[in-house]
């Protein structure tokens, strides 16, 4: 159920393939390391996705529109924690949203470091929401039942 662009991104986040400050300043090609979307630490994968002000807002936001609580600190307990849920149905919209987030956080960044703008977590999180939504109902099994069709429609209300 994810959206492709989402799996890619969270491929490259996992395997730590992905371009960030600290790994840049490291290597000589940028100067400073700060995280472009609260400036306080510096931009590991651990910081930006799982540390930072605007991620950890941005996963209360996800939390409260799923009614379930995941909000992970690492990338593992993530994964521990949505073992946890039962039924696959919700499982996998679960894991698509926590996907999306992290495609979100990193599209974020880089208008922060090559825009200099900043959207709210709430639009971010609005319009990600939407993109899920969308994408479930196009390939939603046709066997789903009618609770879970119900509570997918909580993404957008």
């Amino acid at each position: 159920m994810n959206i492709p662009r989402h799996i890619f991104t969270s491929w490259m986040i996992v395997w730590r393939r992905i371009r960030l400050g600290a790994r840049l300043a490291r290597l000589g090609i940028i100067d400073a390391s700060d995280c472009p979307l609260c400036g306080l630490f510096d931009e590991t994968v651990d910081h930006l996705f799982f540390e930072c002000q605007y991620t950890k807002e941005c996963c209360r936001i996800i939390d409260k529109v799923t009614v379930y609580n995941c909000d992970p600190s690492t990338l593992e307990s993530c994964n521990d924690k949505l073992k946890t849920i039962t039924g696959r149905f919700i499982r996998q919209v679960i894991q698509s949203c926590y996907v999306g987030l992290l495609y979100s956080v990193w599209q974020q960044r880089n208008k922060a470091v090559w825009d200099l703008c900043l959207q709210s977590p709430q639009h971010v999180m609005k319009k990600l929401l939407w993109d899920i939504y969308h994408r479930i109902s196009v390939v939603m099994p046709k066997k789903t039942s009618k609770r879970n069709r119900e509570w997918s429609r909580c993404l957008i209300s």
